[in-house]
Order: structure tokens, then sequence, then C-alpha cells
């Protein structure tokens, strides 16, 4: 962190070179310091006095964005296809765009382009079956190399084309499993019943591990988790999953909701951790800004991307 400056023990005149500050290394922003409880990636040093109100300011800007967000969320999850399949598909581009571009693919380089496509494309074609989707993933490699031979990029080609596959696979095929899910038979529930458990494993490990959180969970991914936050979060989960089935009238045996959920809450724990090494891998902070106050949108759906998998299979294998 950047503060005023002290009074320096060198003996060197004003005007010599050893005065001079060393230039940095170009690339990665080495001003950067770990997060701290609210968060697993680093982020700019700040000055010492952070501007007042700041921290208020942060969260009325959060809060107001989730009381437009979550309306229309519910609003489309109730509506259904094929207005829930062509939102989520729009809502997975933008997240595998905000991947690309942290990986260093310009948002509009044809890779990040083929990419989002391939996201969406992805997405819709759960509608056709496994087939569809395994077309989808084929042609998505194949263009991909096509496009990184046709640029001739010896250093990057690689790089490039195992970001632009891998992305499709993390953000598509995972995303993809949203609108399988909501076309089961009581899928609107279903989908709720998974954002539900979601939530709760988030809001229970925060809160615990507020509270008596001391040791830590993966201290070189993200310092502020804690195991006492992980354990916090698994039961939360699997007691919302268990009241949600009650709820929405799901019908599971409560023995079957209350394991699926606990299963899920471990999942959402992993792949917050997952974008958070991701996102330290990467040197950024955030995914992006496109939801003011909470990032971008791959920050947001980073523990649904596998939760809703669990979610799935737990209802197709064992429930139903």
């Amino acid at each position: 962190m950047n503060g005023p400056p002290q009074p320096s023990d060198d003996p060197s005149p004003p005007g010599s070179s050893a005065a001079r500050p060393r230039p940095r290394p170009s690339g990665v922003d080495l001003s950067t310091t770990p997060a701290g409880a609210g968060g697993g990636s680093p982020h700019p040093a700040t000055p010492a006095a952070a501007p007042p109100g700041s921290r208020a300011s942060d969260l009325r800007t959060r809060l107001l964005t989730a009381t437009v967000a979550i309306p229309l969320l519910l609003i489309v999850i109730v509506a259904g296809d094929p207005l829930f399949s062509v939102v989520v598909a729009t809502a997975l581009a933008a997240g595998a765009i905000e991947l690309y571009r942290a990986g260093g693919i310009p948002t509009r380089d044809p890779l990040a382009l083929w990419g989002a496509a391939g996201v969406s494309a992805t997405v819709l074609a759960a509608h056709a079956g496994a087939d569809a989707r395994f077309g989808v993933l084929t042609a998505v490699v194949a263009v991909a190399l096509a496009l990184v031979v046709a640029r001739t990029d010896v250093e990057r080609g690689f790089a490039h084309w195992t970001a632009v596959c891998a992305g499709v696979l993390y953000v598509g095929v995972l995303g993809g499993y949203l609108v399988s899910l909501r076309r089961l038979d009581d899928g609107r529930d279903w989908v709720l019943f998974m954002l539900a458990v979601t939530f709760a494993t988030d809001t229970g490990a925060y809160a615990v591990g507020r509270a008596i959180g001391r040791r830590k969970l993966a201290p070189h991914i993200s310092p502020g988790k804690t195991i006492a936050g992980a354990v916090g979060g698994l039961v939360a989960g699997a007691l919302a999953a268990a009241a949600a089935n009650a709820v929405f009238g799901l019908g599971a045996p409560p023995a079957l909701a209350f394991g699926v959920g606990a299963v899920a809450a471990i999942a959402a724990q992993v792949g917050d951790l997952g974008e958070s090494l991701l996102k330290r891998s990467l040197g950024v902070k955030d995914m992006g800004n496109l939801l003011p106050g909470h990032g971008g949108m791959l920050d947001r759906l980073d523990s649904i991307l596998f939760v809703v998998p669990v979610v799935y299979y737990g209802v197709i294998w064992i429930i139903n």
C-alpha cells in the first residue's frame, strides 16, 4: 500500500542516478495486495486514507444493483423459455468475454467473439441434446485452432487456443445446465432451489467466518476464507435445500434434499475458490464491471456454475 514519502537514508544527492526510483517491469501491476475478508483476489493498492463514506457508497451501489437485478431475475425464471434460454446464453457469453479479456484477448478479437458465440451455442444446444452439444464443442475447437493458425502467432498461439476452448467448457458447458435444469418437470422451482442453496452457502460461509473463523481455508487463493466459514456454508446450504424442498413442494424425501444441498454447498465453495484462483493467476481483482458494486458477470456466476450441474444430476439420478 502506498503511503506518504518517508525520509531516505540514501546519502546520494537528489540528482544522482542512485536516488531515482527503479522502473517497474511491464505486465501485471505490481502494486497489488492480498484481499481482506471480503474477497480472495488481488486488487490495486489504495491510499492509506480512504475517502470518507466510500464504504457506505459501495454498499449503496451493491444494494441498488441487487434491487434492480433480483426482480428481473425472478421474472426471467418464472417466464421460462424462450426468454430464459436467451437471457442465460447472453449472460454467459458476457462472462466468457470477461474471462478472455482478463486473459489478454481483447473484447473485439475474433477469437474472443468466437469463444463467446461458442458459449451461447453450447447453452442453446441443451434443447437438442448431448449430440448437439458435442457438435458445437467440435466446431469451437476446430475453428478456434484455424483462427490461431491464420495468425501464425507461434508464441501465443497455444495459450490463446486453449484459453478459448477452456472458456467454452468452463462457462458454456457448466452454465448450459441452467437451461437443462429449467426444462425439467418443476424446472422453475428447481432453479429457485438451486439459487437458494447457492445464496445460503455464500451467506452462511461469510457470517460464520466473520464470527468465529480463525484457521484459513486456502490462504494463497483467498485469504479471507476460513475453515469455520466453509463448514458454516455447508450447513447453511444443506438446511436451505431442505427448506426450499418443503416451501416449493418439490416432493423430494427430506434426507435426499438435505444431501443434495450439502454436496451443492461444497460445489459452490469450490466454484468460488476456482474463480478466485483464476483471478489471482491473471492479476485482476474482478473479471469485469458489468454489475456495479458486484464486479463482472462471471464474478456473480462463479458458484452457480458449479452448483447447477450438481442439482441437475441430483434431481435426475437420485431424487427422481
